[in-house]
């Protein structure tokens, strides 16, 4: 059964999921919540350690969820519900594109789908931000003081200038960040 269920949840994920890993994350993030398959801190550790392996982050996050629930066949099984809805969408459009793609709808939908996953990339990093830079713990009106860890803030901007503006590849940063966090955060 529970086998079935993570098909399900990860089947529906890839099909209402558009935009490519960060834009999932948001919808991801309540699909385990619902369910208490992983706390909040495993998920953002998830988020982190998908960032240092290969692959996009929610087949990372499909395959991490369905093997802690599941084992080895969770693991497979949460990937292909992921993936399966893509191969069909793929598969339909390719067959509908090169049919129909010099009409003017179907370029006017393209146009239109982008500025809607740019919102949804846009939730999943505040989404990323938040977690990654506000002490949640700090959230009580007594600790106010705590509600923003310099740390995170200080990671944060030293990797956005190095790759914003030094145009340094994102995974020696990845390296770069994990250091400075085992130097900032011990």
């Amino acid at each position: 059964m529970v086998l079935i269920d993570l098909f399900t949840v990860f089947f529906r994920i890839g099909l209402v999921s558009f935009g490519g890993g960060y834009s999932m994350i948001p919808v991801i993030d309540n699909a385990i919540a619902q369910r208490g398959w992983l706390s909040a801190q495993e998920f953002y550790n998830l988020i982190a350690l998908s960032e240092v392996t290969p692959g996009s982050i929610s087949i990372n996050a499909a395959t991490f969820v369905g093997y802690r629930v599941a084992g080895f066949f969770g693991g497979l099984v949460a990937t292909l519900g992921l993936v399966f809805p893509s191969l069909l969408v793929v598969l339909v459009a390719a067959i509908l594109l090169l049919k129909y793609g010099n009409s003017r709808s179907v370029q006017s939908a393209f146009l239109w789908v982008k500025p809607a996953v740019a919102g949804l990339v846009i939730v999943a990093g505040e989404y990323v931000a938040r977690t990654c830079l506000i002490d949640e713990s700090a959230l009580h009106p007594l600790h106010l003081r705590g509600l923003l860890d310099y740390r995170g803030w200080v990671i944060f901007a030293v990797t956005a200038y190095c790759v914003r503006k030094r145009k340094v590849p994102a995974l020696p940063m990845i390296g770069v960040s994990c250091l400075m966090g085992i130097l900032l955060f011990r």
